[in-house]
């Protein structure tokens, strides 16, 4: 069983890297616009966040959102809903 929860880890971490690697070259600019003026420092962020975060990613990417989603807060409300 411990084994078996270690390959898990194993191999969501494979998947992150690759995925984070991704990003740092340049497919972040497909999910956020923005973010192809990033830094060498904002780009080696990404490594660890897409790690993490890589079905998120994936699920945007599926999606074709290129555009990050507006926030919504109290002082920003959603589009179309009374404030």
């Amino acid at each position: 069983m411990t084994e078996l929860a270690a390959r898990g880890l194993e191999g969501w971490g494979l998947v992150g890297l690759a995925m984070g690697v991704w990003l740092a070259a340049g497919g972040a600019a497909r999910l956020d616009p923005l973010a192809r003026t990033g830094s060498l420092g904002f780009r080696l962020q990404l490594i660890p966040a897409g790690v993490l975060l890589w079905p998120w990613l994936l699920i945007r990417l599926a999606r074709r959102e290129a555009v990050p989603p507006a926030e919504v807060t109290a002082h920003r409300p959603r589009i179309g809903r009374p404030a």
